[in-house]
C-alpha cells in the first residue's frame, strides 16, 4: 500500500504521540496475516446478512486496538460502516446504552467519511427514498421514535442498520474498545459464548 504524503503525515504524527492511527494501518501491519482470511470470512457473512460477536483478548501493549482499527479498515474498504466506542465507568459505560448509542454515531465512519458520517449516510438514504416516501413512514422504516433512553437505544440501532442498509453500506463493524476496565467483566467473560482472537 502506497500512503499519500498527507496519510503519511498523518500515520507518523499518531505514531509520535503513541496513539494508534485512524488509517494506513496495511503499512504497518506486521504479524496479522493469519487473522485476514478469518476476518474475510466474517465480514463476507456479515454482508450476506449474517451477524456475529467476536472479542479480542491479551495483555496491555500487545495491539489490541491497532488490530480493531485495522478490521475497522478492512471492514470499511469491503463498504461497511464502522465505529469505536472506548468504554469508561463515567461516560460511556455499558450500563448506559444511550451514551454507547450517541458516542457511535458520532465516530461514525465510512470509506468515503474518516468520522462523523451519519449526516452523509442520511443524505444518501433520503435520496434513495422516493419522494413520495418522505413522510411518516420513513420515521416508521427507520424505528425512529423520539429521544434515545437505555430502553430505546437497541430499537434506534435496529433502525440505524436498516438506514446503512438502504444507503449502500450492508453492515456496521461496533468496536467497543477498553471493556476490560470495567468492573465486574469477569463475570461478562465467563458468560460469553463467543469466538476470542487472541494476540
Amino acid at each position: 500500500m502506497i500512503l499519500s504524503p498527507k496519510k503519511r503525515l498523518e500515520v507518523l504524527d499518531a505514531l509520535r504521540r503513541g496513539t494508534v492511527p485512524q488509517d494506513g494501518l496495511d503499512v504497518l501491519a506486521v504479524g496479522l496475516d493469519h487473522f485476514r482470511d478469518p476476518i474475510d470470512q466474517e465480514l463476507r457473512r456479515a454482508s450476506d446478512g449474517g451477524c456475529g460477536f467476536k472479542a479480542v483478548r491479551g495483555e496491555y501493549g500487545c495491539g489490541k486496538t491497532f488490530f480493531s482499527r485495522w478490521l475497522q479498515q478492512e471492514a470499511r474498504g469491503m463498504n461497511f460502516a464502522t465505529a469505536e466506542v472506548q468504554i469508561s465507568e463515567t461516560e460511556t459505560s455499558l450500563q448506559k446504552l444511550e451514551t454507547v448509542y450517541c458516542w457511535m454515531l458520532e465516530r461514525l465512519a465510512t470509506s468515503s467519511a474518516r468520522s462523523g458520517a451519519f449526516r452523509g449516510i442520511i443524505d444518501s438514504w433520503f435520496f434513495a427514498l422516493e419522494e413520495d416516501v418522505l413522510a411518516a413512514a420513513v420515521k416508521r422504516r427507520a424505528n425512529i421514535k423520539g429521544d434515545v433512553d437505555h430502553f430505546t437505544a437497541l430499537s434506534f440501532l435496529q433502525g440505524l442498520l436498516a438506514v446503512l442498509k438502504d444507503s449502500g453500506h450492508p453492515r456496521l463493524v461496533l468496536v467497543l474498545d477498553e471493556v476490560e476496565t470495567l468492573q465486574r467483566v469477569h463475570e461478562a467473560r465467563m458468560a460469553m459464548r463467543c469466538d476470542v482472537f487472541e494476540l
